[in-house]
């Protein structure tokens, strides 16, 4: 057994307390190119995610309000704020706009400095964007779901050019007549000529680039993992220096001669001199700085606040009752449930913006290379973390955790079917779960080993889902704990729960080991309450008596809330598909042809207007989510269906025809639903009857509570024909779990071994060739399209509304609102 050797450091504040008191202001803060010292800072709304200089002035990217800033050099004042919605996370500046994009963002906002207006909004249809960049006559768009470069010509808009990599562009920098690409979770940086869009040279830098700038001859890279900058030579693309500086650097620019770093957790600016590749001035900025631009013979920083803002509790607010047992919660996202008391091996950065979509190390001391072909992964653990009950976290507690999941059965456990001695577990009727092969611990050295069946480079971002991989002491019972907490190692334990609320309160055990995976939380408590309506939820949060609400906002409030409380409202995005789910193996939809009919009857036009409207829901046909690789648009089940696979209308007439030729027409259907879920709502399990009705089949509709299926009575999976329900995830993680012959949420409903064979080649593919994997995603999720094993209806949209006491409002792009980081006036 060959051990994998670890990556990267452990990520920490870099001798920055947080501390308690009145938190001071975001602000951008000048310093001089000469000297290095700050100017008195502007004070801003938000923590700048991004910066750029151009038409004389200096851009702000807020990712928390939607919105791109003008700050006018001269007057040290902000002059405009322009709304371009989504979390605005990317800026470049050329061809005469400021261009803007969410990160992942599905379309690019063209601004024109001159009027301070959106004059363009570009969609990018599959596309996502990861990052920016203006050069060669062009503005450039790493596409993080496609690998790819997408050239888009500044004066129409349009696609020019789209360059195919051999890896995630997270981060770009255009020099000379080529673009340098960074992946940051393979370490690595591409050169590709512009004029031939060849990938020239690969290089290996440190750990976790996240930012790049070319100038005095080099490429400089910024990595966030090592708290190193990696110089890189323009002609043989190797690394010819690498310079120690402040803790997680997150921006790089160069200017006056001299390369400036920003060092988020250190606070400080570091200056290189390129002649000596060394740090000749490290600044404080009396924050944390989040972003860079050379501008009018300065250096702009982008600073948030140092001190938190400490106290208070917070009120979230949801209609029905959560599980507390972390196997069994996939209600809520993590960071308003599960996150606030627990830790897996790592986690996404805690932050919006595009350093959000990020990993970093959390209860592990750094990101493993995988080794063994890409099987094996290798995790030490840090020392001394402690639960909240005071006992130490040991390795056997992952292995304990992830055994537990295949015992209750958890719906979690398919992310982890992969891995060695997982499919015996699995076996329906399987008393007991064996991972010893699969998963080897040592508590003396600290180390946790998966072996995997089959290689799968995307096996970390697995460990992430809904925080399923925590450990677990000793003593955890192997059944639903109810509302008996168990002990946890994240900034909060749950001091009481029950029917009507759960109240967190702050675990006297925890450290902050590192800002990034886990920060320290600003309220002294959060209480989740339950048994309100969306409406009456709604008036509490008015009211100031509540300040959040995981439920989507009644479509018929909205027009009133956008006059009234505009500030207070927050739109985001997340990768979900909202469906119905047919079991195959029940008439009438044991036959392809009725699973068709509905799907092409079905009008996702009047979904859409069930759930609120275009800013809560867009129209879908197929599995996966825009923004997951392998998303390519498809959509046979319109009117006049057409290659850009956009759905358009129903096809009654075709529908009705698939129908006849079924002989199925008449046979008893039963729609199956929910009283207390958040998104799908009652009118559309009751829209879908009638529709069934319309094809000529008698159908009502059962309304049970999310609860119903926790402890559900005999054969009850077995007797169900449709039942609505949503999802998110990884191409994997959809298939494994939904599809696969053993998939957790699969109940015997479809079967079909060679699809379950095509998903674990795709999933090896992921290792060496991850376009062939994403065009075999695409494959096997328009075939099952084709088959009808679902009825996609919609893709989630939200929006946040917000008390008047929130500030520092902030949301994930994976994982939504960041609670425990937000002040309570």
């Amino acid at each position: 057994m060959a051990a994998s050797a670890g990556i990267g450091i452990a990520l920490g504040t870099g001798g920055i307390g947080a501390s308690s008191g009145r938190a001071g202001p975001n602000q951008v803060v000048a310093l001089n190119l000469v000297s290095g010292a700050p100017s008195r800072g502007v004070p801003f709304s938000g923590a700048p995610a991004a910066l750029a200089a151009g038409s004389g002035s200096l851009w702000l990217a807020d990712p928390d309000t939607g919105t791109v800033s003008r700050l006018d050099l001269a007057a040290r004042a902000v002059i405009d704020r322009i709304p371009v919605g989504g979390s605005t996370g990317a800026l470049a500046a050329g061809g005469g706009s400021v261009w803007a994009a969410g990160v992942p963002g599905d379309s690019v906002t063209r601004i024109d400095p001159e009027t301070g207006t959106v004059t363009q909004t570009v969609p990018l249809g599959s596309a996502r964007a990861g990052a920016l960049a203006y050069g060669d006559g062009r503005l450039w768009i790493a596409d993080i779901t496609d690998n790819s470069l997408i050239g888009l010509d500044p004066a129409s808009g349009l696609v020019q050019r789209t360059l195919a990599l051999h890896l995630r562009p997270t981060a770009l920098a255009i020099v000379h007549s080529a673009i340098w690409v960074a992946d940051y979770n393979a370490g690595s940086v591409a050169q590709v000529d512009l004029r031939t869009g060849q990938t020239v040279v690969t290089a290996h830098v440190g750990n976790g680039p996240t930012a790049l700038a070319g100038g005095r001859g080099a490429l400089w890279v910024a990595n966030a993992l090592d708290s190193t900058v990696s110089r890189v030579d323009l002609g043989s693309g190797s690394v010819v220096a690498t310079i120690p500086v402040g803790s997680r650097p997150v921006a790089i620019a160069v200017a006056g001669g001299s390369v400036w770093v920003a060092n988020q957790y250190s606070a400080t600016v570091s200056r290189i001199d390129p002649n000596r590749n060394v740090v000749a001035r490290t600044t404080p900025v009396g924050g944390l700085p989040t972003a860079l631009a050379a501008a009018d013979r300065r250096i702009w920083v982008g600073v948030r606040p140092l001190a938190q803002h400490r106290g208070g509790a917070l009120v979230l607010l949801h209609t029905r009752p959560i599980s507390i047992d972390p196997a069994l919660h996939f209600d809520l996202l993590p960071l308003v449930s599960e996150g606030l008391t627990r830790d897996g091996l790592v986690t996404y950065n805690h932050v919006p913006g595009a350093a959000g979509i990020q990993l970093v190390p959390d209860l592990a001391v750094s990101l493993p290379l995988p080794t063994d072909g890409g099987t094996t992964y290798t995790f030490r653990l840090r020392p001394r973390i402690r639960y909240s009950d005071g006992r130490t976290v040991r390795a056997a507690d992952f292995r304990r955790a992830i055994e537990r999941l295949f015992r209750l059965p958890s719906q979690g456990r398919s992310s982890f079917a992969n891995v060695l001695g997982a499919d015996a577990c699995a076996r329906p009727g399987a008393s007991i779960c064996d991972l010893s092969r699969g998963i080897v611990t040592d508590d003396t050295a600290r180390t946790v080993t998966f072996h995997l069946r089959t290689p799968d480079p995307d096996f970390l971002t697995t460990l992430t889902f809904n925080i399923l991989a925590t450990p677990l002491p000793p003593g955890t019972p192997f059944h639903d704990i109810a509302f008996d907490p168990l002990p946890g190692t994240g900034p909060y334990k749950i001091a009481s729960a029950n029917g009507r609320e759960i109240r967190y309160v702050r675990n006297p055990f925890f450290h902050e080991w590192s800002h990034a995976a886990q920060p320290e939380g600003n309220p002294d408590e959060i209480v989740m309450r339950f048994g309100l309506t969306p409406e009456q939820e709604v008036r509490e949060i008015e009211a100031g008596r509540a300040d959040w609400m995981a439920d989507n906002v009644p479509a018929r409030l909205l027009p009133v809330l956008r006059r009234t409380f505009a500030s207070r409202q927050h739109g985001w995005t997340i990768p979900t598909t909202d469906f119905f789910h047919f079991n195959t193996t029940r008439p009438p939809f044991d036959d392809v042809r009725v699973r068709q009919a509905l799907n092409l009857t079905i009008d996702r036009r009047a979904i859409v207007r069930l759930y609120g409207g275009r800013d809560l829901a867009t129209p879908t046909c197929q599995v996966l989510p825009p923004g997951v690789p392998g998303y390519r648009r498809y959509c046979p089940y319109t009117r006049n269906p057409g290659p850009a696979g956009a759905w358009s209308g129903a096809d009654f007439a075709r529908a009705q025809r698939l129908v006849a030729a079924s002989g199925t027409r008449g046979t008893p259907v039963t729609v199956w639903g929910w009283t207390d879920d958040s998104t799908i709502s009652p009118r559309v399990i009751r829209y879908t009857a009638a529709v069934l009705r319309r094809l000529g089949y008698p159908a009502h509709v059962r309304l049970v509570s999310h609860g119903f299926f926790a402890h559900p009575p005999a054969n009850a999976f077995r007797n169900v024909q449709v039942i609505a329900s949503a999802w998110g995830d990884t191409p994997y993680g959809f298939f494994v779990t939904w599809f696969s012959c053993v998939g957790a949420n699969d109940h015997g409903w479809f079967c079909d071994p060679r699809i379950d064979r095509e998903v674990l080649r795709a999933l090896a593919l992921m290792a060496t060739r991850p376009r062939a994997a994403a065009s075999l995603w695409a494959k096997i999720d328009h075939e099952l399209v084709d088959r009808a094993v679902w009825a996609p209806l919609i893709n989630e949209h939200g929006i946040d509304f917000v008390s008047a006491r929130v500030r520092n409002y902030q949301f994930h792009s994976y994982w939504g609102l960041i609670a425990d980081q937000l002040w309570i006036r």
